[in-house]
């Protein structure tokens, strides 16, 4: 059996590229999970089998498919510039703010400060849930912080959470 052209800019199977019949099209057909996108310059995406119908004579005809965007983790590493702890102390109120609105529409996944060996806060880690890098550095350049001038530098990078992850 021929292979399927694989789409250059995806690097994956176009569903209506599958075989119909037997193989990877008879396990696929059973599946609700047919691909994953894993782009980071777009929105995960997960195609996802809607209907095949129950008429035996539709079995061979291609089912419906119904394209699912999938948020993935960004990690958000800010260093503090030095002497601005009074800063953060006085943005603080206004961060924690943000912070809950975050945690309110389930974009927050956690957040916390790095502490230095006084156990003064230095940085922050923000987890938080975005469909691009992109609109993951909108949102880091959204916090008070940011705003108020507190950080040397962020670093927004792509994040998985392995271990004890309360999704998982």
């Amino acid at each position: 059996m021929d292979e399927p052209e694989k789409h250059d800019d995806e690097n994956r199977t176009a569903p209506e590229e599958l075989p119909k019949k037997g193989g990877l099209w008879a396990a696929l057909r059973n599946s609700p999970l047919v691909g994953v996108d894993l782009d980071l310059r777009r929105p995960r995406t997960k195609v996802r089998e809607i209907s095949f119908g129950d008429d035996p004579a539709e079995a061979d005809q291609s089912p419906h498919f119904q394209m699912e965007n999938k948020t993935m983790l960004f990690a958000f590493v800010c260093k503090d510039k030095p002497g601005h702890l009074n800063v953060r102390m006085d943005t603080r109120p206004a961060h924690v703010e943000h912070l809950n609105k975050l945690n309110a529409e389930g974009t927050l996944k956690m957040a916390g400060p790095f502490l230095d060996a006084d156990g003064k806060p230095n940085g922050s880690l923000v987890i938080v849930n975005a469909e691009t890098i992109e609109a993951a550095q909108a949102i880091a350049d959204s916090d008070p912080y940011a705003k108020a001038g507190l950080f040397e530098s962020v670093e927004v990078k792509p994040f998985n959470w392995v271990f004890n992850n309360p999704e998982a």
